[in-house]
């Protein structure tokens, strides 16, 4: 003022001269106004508006205003622009699925929002496939045996396998296995033969004629009415299986008895002559002694053949055998 410069507020004279040559004292009531200015620092998701003007990133930003006492006020805004993220994952389980402490059981597509290491929302999503887990069950009768899955059973049984089905998960397979077993055996007592198998079907086999099947012959057991060789086909569940052949030689040789059989002289005195009716060719002997004890024997004999009945005087059991087949007994007495 009238050349001198004042930066505080304040009352300021001055004399000078005015148009007349005389003193003029002009007073001078002062107020200095200061400008001012400020700062902050603001963090943000995505954009962020400031004194009418929007920012989507990240710096420092200044605006010139007026204050309160008319002079520019500087602000300085310090801003951090974080940016909202998303994501998604394909998962597939089986039976359910627990994501961000929610346990889903159904196949579907899930959102989930959260917070972000920039603070701002942060949008997962979730695709999710949920399989099941399966089960199922098959009964099988077999004979002898049965592979399943690559194992061999022998025995009858309830068995389980653990697959993995379709879908992935986890398929229990049970088996319900009743295996058969045919006995082929058959027990032989003469002309008698009967199968070891019992509630099976039964079909007796003439095995001297191309093992043709014996008419009316299907019980378990048979008995033969000519001498030769036989066979049974035994069927049980759907299994089969085929004896052996067994010989029939005994047709007749029951009518042997001690009549047609005859031991001359009988009462001996050591050698006996053997005599046969005509049935068989020969006989095998067995000769015991009082005591139950074999003092010899003989095979082969024919009618006409000699025997000799050794030991003491006394009497003597005489076995009869033919073709290895126990037919009977006769007593010698030796003098």
């Amino acid at each position: 003022w009238n050349g001198t410069t004042y930066s505080t507020s304040g009352t300021y004279t001055a004399t000078l001269t005015n148009a007349a040559g005389c003193d003029s004292t002009a007073t001078l009531n002062l107020t200095i106004n200061q400008p001012t200015s400020g700062s902050e620092s603001v963090s943000a998701c995505g954009s962020y508006t400031w004194n009418g003007t929007t920012y989507s990133t990240s710096g420092t930003y200044t605006a010139t205003l007026t204050n309160a006492a008319g002079c520019d006020s500087i602000a300085t805004l310090n801003l951090t622009i974080g940016q909202p993220t998303s994501g998604s994952e394909s998962v597939s389980a089986c039976g359910s699925y627990t994501w961000n402490g929610t346990t889903y059981s159904t196949s579907g597509t899930y959102t989930a929002t959260l917070t972000n290491a920039a603070g701002c929302d942060s949008t997962a999503t979730l695709n999710l496939t949920i399989g099941q887990p399966t089960s199922g069950s098959e009964s099988v009768s077999a004979c002898g045996s049965y592979t399943w899955n690559g194992t061999t059973y022998s025995t009858s049984g309830t068995y389980t396998a653990t697959l993995t089905n379709a879908a992935g998960c986890d398929s229990t397979a049970t088996l319900n296995l009743t295996i058969s077993s045919i006995d082929n055996t058959v027990t032989q007592t003469n002309e008698l033969l009967e199968s070891n198998m019992i509630g099976a079907n039964y079909q007796w086999l003439d095995c001297d004629n191309g093992f043709s099947p014996i008419a009316g012959e299907t019980n378990q057991s048979f008995t033969a009415t000519v001498n030769g060789n036989y066979a049974v086909i035994v069927e049980l569940n759907g299994c089969t299986d085929t004896s052996d052949c067994h010989l029939v030689s005994t047709i007749g040789i029951d009518e042997l008895n001690s009549s047609l059989i005859e031991f001359a002289p009988n009462p001996t005195s050591g050698k006996v002559v053997l005599h046969l009716d005509g049935k068989v060719d020969f006989i095998d002997i067995q000769i015991y002694d009082a005591l139950g004890q074999i003092v010899s024997q003989y095979d082969q004999l024919k009618t006409g053949d000699q025997f000799q009945v050794d030991g003491e005087s006394g009497y003597y059991l005489v076995k009869l055998f033919y073709e290895e087949k126990f037919i009977g007994t006769k007593r010698i007495v030796k003098q």
